[in-house]
């Protein structure tokens, strides 16, 4: 049955869409991101007490498992905690890994953990605000520690300038023949981010950070932040937008990357032009790039990136949901 996101709750359509194994098989199935989770949880979780936030069906607590953990403790709000806990029994892992459903806000577990797994990464990184739930576990971390406590425990959004809008040609000529020969894309206060693999060779300029984030230090209103970036233009050629794209690192062992030119389900996210400009070798382009959570939906997110070039001032919002 179809569930509408207005007839409920914000939070309660995003638990139900999780409930369902479509989008678990989609994210089992991505094997960067997966083989990056086991390798980092085999190195670290040995011996370990864990906490796994968001188990979904339950594979990075299996992982954990099979690295010799001591406990773990599985959390999961959506109803997909029951198929978790029927594999946990499937793989004779019972007596080793608990599956509590519930809002890691309002369980308890049983007893403090040396370390936090979780697979809370969105598109453009903070799409879908589950980060704040993963920080709220934290309480559940044991006062004397050894680093890292997080997996992953840092995470860095990278914004670059790329080149091509077939994409968003696309979109355009889709309002076309809604609505004939009005084109409503130019008048629109808002463009919607487009989430979409891209190649390598379609950067076009030097990529920076616009956001730095230490899981286990950061507090839960980083997620709305504003940053200055500059970048530099590689090659001559007509710049058509932004792309995002962040990378997660497991401390020092191992890194999690969604770039243009790595295949993930997380893609990268564009955020195109009105019209493309012309760009020189050796160009800047300086700019604020501002996230905020949706102000009706917190799951969702508002970005604006302003930038000038040539002293030209260039102003566009996005939405992502």
């Amino acid at each position: 049955m179809a569930v509408e996101e207005s007839a409920m709750g914000d939070s309660q359509y995003y638990w139900i869409s999780y409930s369902h194994t479509n989008i678990h098989e989609e994210m089992i199935n991505d094997e960067h991101r997966t083989k990056t989770y086991k390798e980092a949880i085999e190195y670290y979780c040995k011996d370990k007490v864990v906490l796994d936030v968001g188990c979904g069906t339950g594979i990075l607590s299996l992982f954990a498992a099979q690295a010799g953990a001591k406990k773990v403790y599985a959390i999961e709000m959506s109803d997909i905690a029951g198929f978790a806990a029927y594999i946990v029994r499937h793989n004779n892992y019972e007596k080793v890994i608990q599956v509590i459903q519930g809002r890691v806000e309002d369980i308890e577990v049983p007893e403090k953990v040396d370390i936090i797994v979780s697979e809370w990464m969105g598109y453009n990184l903070l799409f879908e605000g589950m980060l704040s739930s993963v920080l709220t576990a934290r309480r559940f971390l044991k006062e004397e520690r050894k680093e890292p406590v997080m997996l992953p425990n840092k995470c860095h959004l990278f914004i670059c300038g790329i080149e091509g809008n077939e994409e968003y040609i696309t979109k355009r000529k889709t309002f076309c023949e809604l609505y004939g020969d009005m084109d409503l894309t130019e008048n629109l206060p808002l463009m919607e981010a487009v989430i979409k693999d891209i190649k390598e060779n379609r950067v076009v300029t030097t990529r920076t950070v616009v956001a730095d984030l230490n899981l286990e230090t950061m507090v839960g209103d980083e997620v709305n932040f504003s940053a200055p970036f500059e970048i530099t233009v590689t090659r001559k050629t007509e710049m058509s937008g932004f792309c995002c794209y962040f990378d997660c690192f497991f401390d020092h062992h191992s890194i999690l990357t969604t770039q243009p030119g790595q295949s993930t389900h997380w893609k990268q996210t564009l955020f195109f032009l009105k019209y493309p400009l012309k760009m020189e070798m050796g160009d800047r382009i300086g700019g604020i790039y501002v996230c905020k959570q949706n102000a009706t939906n917190q799951r969702n997110l508002d970005i604006s990136i302003n930038f000038s070039k040539n002293n030209v001032l260039y102003q566009m919002n996005y939405f992502l949901n």
